[in-house]
């Protein structure tokens, strides 16, 4: 790390340092209850860090002029491998099973199982017991573990003195992480705490929701900046046209066929022309040239990729019955696509909520980043009376990854003869443009894949990508919950004729589910019923008054923003008198406020200015508070800047009602 970013972390360094001595002398004592305080300081002080960019392993190898936290590093160094054993120690001399009788013994299971990096704030703990007596919820409150996702096999009533973000979940509920989003969730880890057979699915059943929690979290990661910012410049096309509820009234009870670009799509896809005007058909934006190339016309697209995927579209014909269904966040170059109805639709909670609380739409569909799962999800959402999968294989297929006809067909992978990574061999040339719009080079890491297996379509095994693992747990989950919460509502049918099974879903031939479920329907007189919803919307919506508003209270919080910082570079670069730290504080305080009003911004960049208002109050004396409070503020004129362009040229798009 450079001399500039050993100095930014000074405070958190020398608190971690002390903690590292504290440790040690504590061993020294035979305290074990003092180790473990210093031991668990030491964990939040090391997410911390590893949040703010630094390594788990602090360097104890500092550049020259670093000399001031040399000392602090030697420390911290120093205690590392004591730490490592102190944690471990327990589990040489006892089994799990005998340490999770007694408390003692759980404190001892957290020593061990608790990562070195863990922010007992924000980091969430999953655990599996028995019942809500187990001695481990004791030992977890006395830890000041904030967070706690608790799975029991017996109910029983909450404890009085659980910290407020503690949920219990029961029989037949969802795992949902929406409780604990701010600050996002940064890491998970499940403790099983019962360990038979009555918990095996259970831990089966969480660590796949984890796996799609954290994919999400890194999507964000990957595309959360962009998102916001195409959803700033959408806000003019969102508020024109209507939400994607409002085609509920046109659909519902009637079957529908989502449509995905998997290899088995070429079986079936031909099924479906006969009787296409009788069946709701909606199509993933990746699938619409092999159906245009079968004759067949969807009712609905569905977009919801944070890349420009223009080259799903190129050679497309759109009919005057479609209506393409864009993501809030999507590439706002989806509007200009020549359809004739659109509707627009939130994709996640994080990045498209506050859109909707602008435009009081705060209605979510279940995206699990992955756009099938998106129009599965409205198709669930509009009580369409049965949902067929095609095309959706979730697994590779000889290699290949997609359909042939689709708009990347030809991705192709080198399955593994040992061992399971499969190797690229073939990457379509409108990925490749892609890529090289987005300057996502193909580097080695892309080429390669680990693979995973899942139970086969007709039996067996078949191969499956790492992302598509985590899109099957999806789907048998949405097909779990639509059982608990109405079992007769939508019957789930899986007609792909190929890839990987799916828990939950019907498995027959899309023409056996034609016959029975659709050849005796009317036609759907969609282009008709769906232009009054557009021109009403137009009409007499209230999307173009809300947006003005939030227009008005926008430019008030950027000006209100920009004033604040000025003030508070200005008390940074005078000297630190008592009058100026007040005026500081007071200015800072402004600042913060004003980001409250600019809700995507804070969105942004939430976690890293917790970080660093955290930093502040480790710091020890004053010049280490000042380089802190600098940093806040440059943190947040950074963030100002880098928003105030897209922010300005959506205001301008914006008008009066």
């Amino acid at each position: 790390m450079s001399a500039a970013a050993i100095a930014s972390l000074s405070p958190i360094l020398q608190k971690l340092a002390a903690h590292s001595r504290g440790a040690l002398q504590a061993a020294q004592a035979t305290d074990d209850a003092q180790v473990r305080r210093h031991v668990d300081a030491m964990r939040g002080l090391r997410a911390l860090l590893k949040r703010r960019g630094a390594s788990e392993k602090v360097s104890a190898s500092p550049p020259a002029d670093s000399a001031s936290d040399m000392p602090a590093l030697k420390d911290i160094e120093r205690a590392q491998p004591f730490v490592g054993l102190w944690c471990q120690r327990y589990l040489q001399m006892f089994s799990r099973d005998a340490l999770l009788q007694t408390l003692d013994g759980c404190h001892a299971l957290l020593d061990a199982d608790l990562p070195a990096t863990w922010d007992w704030g924000s980091d969430l703990l999953i655990c599996v017991v028995a019942d809500l007596t187990h001695p481990l919820l004791q030992a977890l409150c006395a830890r000041g573990q904030q967070r706690v996702l608790l799975v029991a096999l017996q109910p029983g009533a909450a404890g009085a003195d659980w910290p407020p973000q503690w949920r219990v979940l029961g029989p037949g509920q969802r795992l949902e992480f929406s409780p604990w989003q701010a600050p996002p969730i940064g890491q998970a880890n499940l403790l099983d705490a019962v360990q038979d057979e009555r918990s095996a699915p259970l831990m089966l059943q969480l660590k796949q929701g984890v796996m799609s929690h954290l994919a999400n979290v890194a999507t964000f990661r990957s595309f959360g900046q962009r998102w916001l910012e195409q959803g700033l410049r959408n806000l003019p096309h969102i508020a024109r046209h209507p939400s994607w509820r409002r085609l509920a009234a046109v659909v519902r009870g009637r079957p529908a066929v989502v449509v995905a670009p998997g290899p088995s799509l070429a079986r079936n896809v031909q099924a479906l022309r006969a009787c296409q005007d009788q069946v709701l058909i909606i199509a993933t934006a990746q699938a619409i040239l092999a159906l245009q190339a079968a004759g067949i016309t969807p009712h609905v697209i569905v977009v919801v990729d944070p890349q420009n995927m223009g080259h799903y579209f190129e050679g497309y014909r759109f009919e005057p019955k479609t209506v393409l269904a864009i993501g809030r966040t999507c590439a706002p170059s989806n509007f200009e696509l020549p359809a004739h109805h659109f509707v627009t639709l939130p994709v996640s909670a994080v990045t498209d909520g506050w859109i909707g609380r602008i435009l009081d739409e705060d209605d979510l569909l279940d995206a699990g980043g992955s756009v099938a799962i998106t129009a599965l999800s409205m198709a669930i959402r509009w009580s369409c009376s049965s949902v067929a999968l095609i095309g959706q294989d979730l697994a590779l297929q000889d290699g290949q990854q997609y359909a042939p006809g689709t708009a990347d067909a030809g991705l192709a992978w080198q399955l593994p003869t040992q061992g399971d990574t499969a190797t690229l061999t073939a990457l379509p040339e409108g990925l490749q443009r892609m890529q090289a719009s987005s300057s996502n080079s193909t580097d080695a890491a892309s080429l390669t894949a680990k693979l995973m297996q899942l139970p086969g379509y007709h039996g067996g095994w078949v191969w499956t990508k790492q992302d598509y693992y985590v899109f099957h747990s999806h789907f048998e989950a949405m097909a779990r919950d639509l059982q608990a919460d109405n079992p007769s509502a939508v019957t789930l049918f899986n007609c792909t004729e190929g890839g990987a099974s799916i828990l939950g879903y019907q498995q027959c031939e899309l023409q056996q589910w034609l016959d029975v479920h659709v050849r005796h329907l009317l036609a759907l007189d969609w282009e008709n019923e769906v232009g009054p919803i557009e021109r009403q919307h137009q009409q007499t919506g209230p999307a173009a008054a809300r947006l003005a508003a939030w227009k008005q209270r926008t430019l008030q919080a950027l000006q209100q923003g920009l004033q604040a910082s000025i003030a508070c570079r200005r008390c940074l670069d005078a000297a630190p008198t008592q009058k100026t730290l007040q005026a500081l504080k007071h200015h800072e305080a402004q600042l913060l406020q004003s980001l409250d009003q600019l809700e995507f911004l804070s969105i942004a960049h939430q976690q890293a200015i917790m970080d660093v208002l955290a930093t502040i109050q480790l710091a020890q004396d004053l010049p280490s508070s000042l380089q802190a409070e600098s940093e806040l503020v440059a943190l947040i004129e950074r963030a100002l800047a880098d928003f105030a362009p897209v922010v300005q040229s959506a205001l301008h798009t914006v008008s009066a009602p």
